[in-house]
């Protein structure tokens, strides 16, 4: 049973009058009948809502968080904060050489440096503060990727912060190694890219330190262009030049170079004593019926920081097709220009349109090879766009007839129809036909191409190129080289890439690392927020040196904290109710166990306390180190058949008892009893709820043995 000392009776008592009955009872009570009449005090069994209280100790707290220190060597270039100052999420707080601690959002303290292969939760963390603040992190997770590696560099450069190491130029070399059995090495085998320092294209903060010179910005004369017309590009500096300045831009998008659009230029010289520069981009009537693509002009970073990007370093410029509402057209390419003899063909059939139903395609073939004898013609049901989709890969298989022949040409031309229905009749788009080369089968000669100027953290491709198409999948091997490390600034490559059959060329990508970027610990500053700052440990100008502290944080807001023994923590859990009495303003509120210690620690005399913490509802009022008492409800029954507790008699036998019976006898019943609520007891087993029950019996001025 619990006990009573120092628990509270929370139930509301019901009270019943107690009927003082004086009963003469005979010798069906035992032995003690013979001195005379009984004066028995009975009361009915009842239905009550039982609490089992424990009260504990407690006090109000404002309990600092912890210090920030300087994860860093430098010097002290910024404080933005004062000690009493209530800190919201997003300020800043202190910079140390120009990189500034800023207030997010978090449960974990960041302890450590973080980089490409970090895992755990504080790199969880991190990715959801840059989700949060709109930096393009797709699915925050545990692992540190280059896509974290990516959004935090945008994170830092908005906020000015300086590289975290001197970065130089650093080249990597392809060059083809050969393989006797599927191809030989031409004179041009080796390219070679060189990796400059990046600056993360800008979204209108602050410009990174590094950067000098004008700021370069982009403009176009108009933002949507029909097919065959032309606008202006333009780039504005935001200050005259004293010298020749050449700018660098990339062109991407969905339209096609040379195909929708004139090829462009990737660089523009801006003269001196001028602030503009500019260049027209035509577009070109493909004469297919398509939707909007999208050309896309981005100012990236000089060489040697020549310039710094503008607030607008990025434009886009809407084609459209000259004819929108007219009938869908169908085209062909092929996906090479030669193939062997024993290799396939692929050709894409690509509609400008979508359709809800599958689109028959009718060709005509043509050439100097012959159907049958030098390739094997597919039937009509491969030349279908399907329902929902755009375009369909049709392979044509080349006979390998074992002759030494001159190259041979397959054309294949799409055939208009005019079905009567919009969603099956289609012109002919550009290109109406695509033709290839078929070449008796030769061991190939493979060249390398590519290479040129990379920034950190952007991805180059080699290219090699075979002089005619391989007839099977043949693996290239190659090596590479040069002053950049594999893993640190570029991504580790297998030194193997395999040509499909039918293809003369394949691409090895070369994805380089923005090593610069590092996460440290001192750049985010996790609390729940806002917080308040306690002592600022330092001043502009101060050198610091790792784990040197900047400044403290403590709670805003009061929190509640109860202390206990061994015995009382052994009976509480996390979300008991609970009701606090606050000493202050001598209020009662309502809440919840909300943390708890497993551990104890060792008060002022040795003995052991357990810790937790209460959360209550409502506003309080509070002064730091103000006592309280908190009442946890340990358990709780409604509705529950109730005695007095004096009604209850131990046995060896066990719990019993006396009940009056219809004759003025009295019976002992055996019961089972529960929850005890100071002066009442739940019975569990053994009574009706009609009875009534014996509390007291009288004899002569004095209480009967029982």
């Amino acid at each position: 049973m619990k006990g009573f000392g120092a628990r509270k009776v929370l139930a509301i008592l019901v009270v019943i009058g107690v009927a003082v009955v004086a009963l003469l009872v005979g010798r069906s009570i035992g032995d003690d009948s013979s001195s005379g009449g009984l004066i028995i005090t009975p009361r009915a069994v009842e239905r009550r809502s039982l609490t089992d209280i424990l009260s504990v100790s407690g006090e109000v707290r404002r309990d600092d968080l912890y210090t920030v220190s300087s994860s860093v060597d430098g010097r002290v270039s910024e404080v933005s904060v004062s000690e009493g100052d209530t800190i919201e999420v997003g300020d800043q707080l202190v910079a140390v050489d120009g990189r500034t601690s800023v207030a997010v959002d978090g449960t974990i303290p960041f302890y450590r440096s973080l980089t490409v292969g970090s895992e755990g939760p504080d790199v969880l963390q991190l990715e959801r503060v840059l989700q949060d603040a709109g930096y393009a992190i797709e699915t925050a997770d545990s692992l540190f990727t280059e896509e974290t590696r990516d959004a935090l560099a945008q994170w830092q450069f908005d906020r000015g912060y300086a590289s975290g190491q001197a970065e130089t130029d650093e080249t990597v070399t392809l060059t083809l190694s050969p393989n006797p059995a599927g191809y030989t090495v031409g004179r041009a085998n080796s390219a070679a890219f060189t990796i400059v320092p990046a600056v993360p294209e800008g979204r209108g903060g602050s410009i990174s330190p590094q950067a000098t010179g004008p700021e370069i910005s982009v403009s176009v004369s108009s933002d949507t262009v029909r097919e065959g017309n032309a606008v202006t590009v333009g780039f504005t500096a935001s200050a005259s030049l004293s010298e020749d300045l050449t700018i660098d831009f990339t062109v991407s998008g969905t339209a096609d170079e040379g195909f929708d659009y004139e090829r462009v230029p990737r660089t523009i010289v801006m003269k001196s004593n001028s602030q503009f520069a500019s260049f027209d981009l035509s577009t070109l009537d493909d004469e297919v019926l398509e939707s909007d693509e999208e050309i896309v002009i981005s100012v990236i970073s000089g060489t040697g920081g020549a310039y710094q990007l503008g607030d607008r370093n990025k434009v886009r410029l809407v084609v459209r097709d000259v004819n929108p509402d007219g009938v869908r057209a169908v085209n062909i390419t092929a996906a090479v220009d030669e193939v062997a003899e024993g290799g396939s063909a692929v050709f894409t059939l690509r509609t400008s349109r979508r359709a809800d139903r599958d689109l028959p395609v009718v060709v005509e073939f043509s050439g100097t090879a012959e159907q049958e004898f030098d390739y094997i013609t597919p039937t009509d049901d491969q030349f279908v766009i399907r329902a929902g989709t755009m375009s369909t890969d049709v392979s044509i298989r080349i006979r390998d007839d074992g002759f030494g022949e001159p190259t041979e040409s397959l054309t294949v031309s799409i055939v208009p129809q005019d079905t009567g229905e919009i969603r099956t009749t289609y012109t002919s788009g550009l290109p109406s036909q695509a033709t290839i080369e078929i070449r008796s089968g030769e061991t190939p000669e493979m060249t390398v191409v590519g290479g040129g100027r990379l920034p950190e953290g952007s991805r180059g491709s080699f290219r090699i190129v075979a002089d005619e198409p391989v007839p099977e999948d043949t693996s290239i091997n190659y090596q590479l080289s040069g002053t950049a490390t594999p893993g640190v600034d570029y991504r580790v490559v297998t030194g193997t890439v395999v040509m499909k059959a039918g293809s003369s060329s394949v691409s090895v990508s070369i994805d380089t690392l923005d090593d610069s970027i590092v996460f440290q610990p001192s750049d985010m500053i996790v609390a729940s927020w806002p917080v308040r700052v306690g002592a600022v440990s330092v001043e502009v100008g101060d050198l610091v040196v790792r784990g040197t502290p900047l400044f403290e944080l403590a709670e805003t807001a009061f929190t509640i904290a109860l202390v206990v023994g061994a015995a009382e923590r052994a009976e509480l859990e996390i979300g008991q109710r609970v009701s606090v009495d606050l000493t202050v303003g001598n209020q009662i509120l309502d809440g919840r166990i909300v943390s708890l210690d497993d551990s104890a620690s060792l008060g002022a005399n040795g003995e052991e306390r357990f810790e937790g913490i209460v959360e209550v509802e409502g506003e309080y009022e509070a002064v730091d180190g103000a006592k309280v008492t908190v009442d946890v409800v340990l358990a709780e029954v409604t509705n529950a058949l109730a005695v007095p507790v004096a009604a209850v008699l131990r046995t060896a036998d066990g719990d019993v008892v006396r009940v009056v019976n219809d004759t003025g006898t009295i019976t002992r019943l055996p019961v089972v009893i529960g929850l005890i609520d100071r002066e009442w007891v739940e019975i569990v087993e053994g009574l009706n709820g009609d009875e009534l029950v014996v509390v007291d019996i009288e004899t002569e001025g004095r209480t009967a043995a029982s």
